[in-house]
């Protein structure tokens, strides 16, 4: 029977490991005693990786930890590529707890700096096993797009913090897959007139858990989040947190999901408005579907308001796919396994109404299309 990884043995040989190690070493890891993993125990899953499960890792990192690509031209990105300048850093202690984790596990940093005006599509697989930590600078101006490629497998830790310039326009695009420990957060620093679209599906796994932070630090910055996750038998735990910190910015986020028996889905959800951003726009929705007895999902989602000029809202519902609807479209001839898939594919597909490429838009629409098919019985 294979022996389970000490405390120790997950963190990498750098500052931050080191570090990492130390701290959780005298604290614990993550557990449901912490409020924000109240649903999700971070100590049991990293307790529970087996020594034979082949997260050991050589240092540096093997060359096929991380890819960066940039999508026109498929070239990897080794150093220097036109407007685009990568190099490599040894990741450093953090102070929030979640982050300290993901730095403690990361193999390797890349900074990834952006010019003005550049306009490009940039692509990032993450293989199994895989920990990295990106920062990416993006100048003024800058039209980019994010396409991130999750794998599975294994225990993985990614972290992308992004600096997103003034007039600058960021797409993200996150297509996460199934399977293993995946912790994975992303944070921004919007500055003035900044557009942040980011999109993402999830299949779960067995304890995957994505932070998502975003300060609007610029006037007239918005933020556009808009995620589905399908699970089964799997657990996923997605935590937000926008903090408006000046005046006339926009935030919208909607999450949607379904959850089949043995699955376990966490949405915590906040906005926060500091005393001096005032005409601040904030909206949030959770909204998910439980497909069987034995499914569970968990949400709490907050606001925290100190401006007193501020239009913003939050919504939560969960429930069963509509009975009357499911009779109509039976008495159409349509079988209740299709009319099921169906209701559930429009019920989710209503997230990705605002994507304006076309073509990451049919993906992650033929992407849960798929997965329902293995759920929707």
């Amino acid at each position: 029977m294979a022996q389970n990884l000490a405390i120790s043995e997950l963190f990498a040989p750098t500052k931050a490991g080191v570090a990492a190690r130390d701290y959780f070493a005298q604290n614990g890891l993550p557990n449901r005693r912490n409020e924000d993993f109240h649903y999700t125990d971070l100590s049991r899953a990293l307790s529970d990786v087996p020594t034979n499960s082949s997260i050991f890792y050589e240092y540096p990192a093997p060359t096929q930890d991380i890819e960066i690509r940039i999508l026109e031209s498929g070239a990897k990105i080794l150093g220097s590529h036109d407007k685009i300048t990568i190099s490599e850093f040894e990741p450093e202690q953090q102070t929030d707890v979640f982050a300290q984790l993901i730095y403690g596990l990361a193999k390797t940093g890349h900074k990834i700096e952006i010019a003005d005006n550049t306009n490009l599509t940039i692509s990032i697989i993450r293989f199994g096993n895989s920990r990295a930590v990106l920062d990416f600078e993006i100048g003024k101006n800058a039209k980019v797009e994010i396409i991130e490629i999750h794998e599975g497998g294994g225990l993985c830790a990614f972290s992308t913090r992004l600096n997103i310039g003034e007039d600058a326009t960021l797409n993200f695009y996150s297509k996460l897959q199934g399977g293993g420990v995946d912790l994975s957060a992303i944070g921004a620093i919007q500055a003035a007139n900044s557009q942040f679209n980011a999109y993402f599906t999830s299949e779960g796994g067995q304890m995957v858990r994505r932070n998502f932070g975003t300060v609007l630090s610029g006037e007239n910055a918005t933020i556009n989040i808009g995620g589905v996750y399908l699970l089964g038998n799997s657990h996923f735990d997605f935590f937000s947190n926008i903090i408006h910190q000046v005046p006339n910015c926009n935030s919208q986020e909607s999450v949607r999901g379904v959850v089949a028996a043995g699955a376990h889905a966490v949405f915590q959800g906040k906005i926060l408005v500091a005393k001096d951003a005032q005409k601040t726009i904030g909206n949030m929705e959770h909204r998910a579907l439980m497909l069987a007895d034995g499914a569970r999902i968990n949400a709490k989602p907050t606001l925290e308001i100190y401006a007193d000029d501020v239009e913003c809202s939050h919504a939560n519902t969960i429930g069963a796919i509509s009975e009357s609807a499911l009779f109509y479209m039976q008495s159409r001839g349509i079988t209740i396994v299709k009319a099921k898939a169906l209701l559930t594919e429009a019920f989710l597909a209503q997230v990705f109404d605002d994507v304006t490429n076309q073509t990451q838009k049919e993906l992650m629409l033929a992407k849960v299309r798929a997965i329902l098919e293995g759920l929707v019985k």
